[in-house]
């Protein structure tokens, strides 16, 4: 659906980078080797196999070679053997796929920790190669009899034997690995569009969080917006363009907080998104906005969506129309921009200032008096100078915008051609 176009782009963007930051984890894995002692790793992950393989070595040796066979088999395990060792080795598919999972998932041998990480898979993988290189594909069928027999199926096991027992078997890594995988990177990629934007970047469909200036000025909010993007403009009385969608923006009146954007979608459904939430049908407005200021911004369809910066969107404060002028007076401008249009500051003959639109007309008369500045806007210019404020009035219900067709430019031409 065209009106979901963004949010599913930018899942499959993050999708994208998730599979490439779990390809590059594994791209030079002997540098793990030596730059994250992954030597601790492989000795945590042996330490509970070492019982098993001394009741195997037992079966063959006598008591008094065990000892010195297990040691000699684990001064094969530090990083430098084991690098060295599988300095050509390159993993299968299937090996991968169980270190991107573990990687992402933090899930291993029944443990769920932030600690686990990929690494331990790698472990696994070589470990399982070095005991059957070591010992024989025969030694399989043993190893697998003394963990299902012979060690104490206590909870202090359990989960060793379980890990074993997969480990050894023809299925060594998951059960339905790759759907399992699949659907961990979708929960990544999801976890990470939601971090990366809040319900201003979702509404304005852009791949960054938004934050109006915090001023408890809702006239400095909107022109920070409309000052960022060109896309977007402010609705007023006009009617929605067959390329635009509908944005309705509240903002408490003296408070730096509880701003939120809700989007209009083509067939009437409002979306909303707070902070890292993820994306739902709108519900209402909260109490701290339920009489809040409002204003309905018209959004281009077709804008740049990706590619943005946190400082690009919001690196300016926004300001008022009188903070505006003040600016530009106080800096020997001629003109400033406000909403998106240019204001022209000029000396009449009698020397007073007033401030001029691009058609020429007089909008505004100001007052300088050193410090101290003041603007009246003049009443019939006021509407045209801020256009905040609609005669239409969103009415949602059930997460619906009920009277959409008022805001389309086509209702006005069906107004037409019903008169003719």
């Amino acid at each position: 659906m065209e009106d979901l176009y963004f949010e599913d782009e930018l899942k499959n963007i993050k999708k994208r980078m998730v599979i490439k930051r779990l390809k590059n984890y594994v791209s030079n894995w002997r540098n793990l080797f030596n730059n994250d002692f992954i030597s601790a790793t492989t000795e945590f992950v042996y330490q509970e196999f070492e019982d098993i393989l001394y009741e195997y070595l037992l079966r063959k040796y006598k008591e008094e070679d065990v000892i010195d066979i297990i040691e000699t088999f684990n001064n094969g395990l530090t990083d430098r053997y084991m690098q060295e060792r599988y300095k050509d080795y390159e993993f299968s598919q299937e090996e991968l796929d169980y270190i991107f999972y573990v990687e992402l998932t933090k899930k291993w041998r029944g443990y769920h920790k932030f600690e686990i990480c990929g690494k331990h898979a790698i472990v696994d993988i070589l470990l399982r190669k070095v005991i059957i290189e070591e010992f024989g594909e025969d030694s399989i069928e043993i190893f697998l009899d003394i963990i299902k027999n012979k060690l104490p199926h206590t909870n202090q096991y359990l989960q060793t034997i379980n890990h074993y027992i997969q480990l050894f078997s023809n299925n060594p890594y998951e059960e339905n690995l790759g759907k399992k995988l699949e659907e961990a990177i979708d929960k990544s990629a999801t976890y990470f569009f939601n971090q990366q934007i809040n319900c201003g970047g979702y509404a304005l469909k852009i791949d960054q969080c938004v934050y109006p200036t915090y001023q408890g000025n809702i006239e400095a909010s909107v022109s920070s917006i409309l000052e960022k993007f060109s896309f977007v403009r402010i609705l007023g009385n006009t009617k929605l363009e067959k390329d635009e969608y509908l944005v309705i923006y509240r903002a408490p009146e003296g408070k730096n907080t509880g701003h939120h954007f809700i989007r209009v979608d083509t067939d009437g459904t409002v979306r909303e998104k707070d902070g890292n939430g993820e994306p739902r049908i709108f519900g209402g407005w909260p109490d701290n906005l339920k009489d809040a200021n409002e204003v309905l911004f018209a959004v281009k369809k077709q804008h740049k969506m990706f590619g943005y910066d946190h400082t690009e969107v919001n690196e300016n404060t926004g300001l008022d129309f009188e903070t505006s002028f003040e600016e530009a007076f106080r800096h020997k401008q001629n003109s400033f921009s406000y909403h998106n249009q240019i204001f022209f500051l000029k000396k009449t003959h009698q020397g007073e200032i007033v401030i001029i639109n691009e058609d020429g007309e007089i909008v505004a008369d100001a007052l300088a008096e050193g410090e101290e500045f003041a603007i009246e806007v003049r009443d019939e210019k006021k509407r045209n100078v801020e256009n905040l404020t609609s005669d239409t009035k969103p009415i949602i219900s059930n997460g619906k915008l009920v009277n959409i067709e008022r805001f389309r430019i086509n209702d006005n031409v069906k107004n037409v051609e019903n008169e003719k």
